[in-house]
């Protein structure tokens, strides 16, 4: 009975664990966020709340490598001006969607290699981050602005390997192009003093190994996925 009991406990916690996985990896993936304009009406004089809002987790060397679509060696040669992405709100996303309102920060990064995918671009890609670079100055009678999360800025002048992923909802439906860093800062990995070491906020990589590193990566994630979903079908 406690063998059946103990048994029946584990399938649920791998279930559990597998819906948040499929509910939460679009978006999570991206440490997605954004300065976004709203109302705050739990104050007498109405200022309106600048806030930037972001759902990030920690993520491991194989999450960041399998869900690139892009990694590359390059350096970030230039930072972009900043800007509102729809301050008239009337752009479209390439899904069709209005676009939400944030401001936002490119980079541009000169491609030295590639080691994953192909990007749009074989010299030089645009990166898009959400950070305060550029943002005019708040007028604080009006506004609040509001952060739980740490900013995320590309170094113009470092060497790097950067895992990028294309995101169609932050993309207008232009020619405009650009790649978000995959899991925000745990994404992008800086040249260290030892040689052919990067690392990111968390996670190191090594140029020596790291085409071997993304097949591991894809290889035991795809048999994460493929043991999750069987788990799912059987309960």
């Amino acid at each position: 009975m406690k063998k059946k009991l103990l048994i029946s406990i584990l399938c649920f916690s791998i279930l559990c664990i597998g819906i948040m996985y499929y509910t939460f990896s679009g978006n999570i993936k991206f440490g997605k966020s954004g300065f976004k304009t709203e109302k705050n009406n739990n104050m007498n004089n109405q200022k309106e709340v600048i806030s930037m809002d972001a759902l990030q987790i920690n993520a491991t060397k194989e999450d960041v490598l399998d869900t690139s679509e892009i990694i590359i060696l390059g350096e970030v040669v230039e930072q972009l001006p900043g800007k509102y992405t729809n301050p008239k709100g009337d752009l479209v996303n390439k899904m069709g969607n209005i676009i939400t309102n944030a401001w936002e920060t490119s980079y541009v990064v000169s491609v030295k290699e590639v080691y994953k995918g192909k990007p749009n671009n074989e010299k030089e890609v645009i990166v898009k981050t959400w950070n305060r670079v550029g943002l005019p100055p708040l007028d604080e009678s009006k506004y609040i602005f509001e952060t739980d999360i740490s900013e995320f800025y590309l170094n113009v002048g470092s060497e790097c390997i950067i895992c990028l992923a294309y995101l169609a909802e932050n993309t207008l439906n232009t020619d405009e192009f650009g790649y978000e860093v995959v899991y925000g800062n745990q994404g992008y990995f800086e040249a260290t003093e030892k040689n052919n070491k990067f690392m990111s906020s968390k996670l190191e990589l090594d140029l020596d190994t790291i085409q071997k590193d993304i097949v591991d990566a894809e290889q035991y994630m795809a048999k994460l996925r493929t043991n999750t979903a069987s788990i799912i079908s059987e309960n």
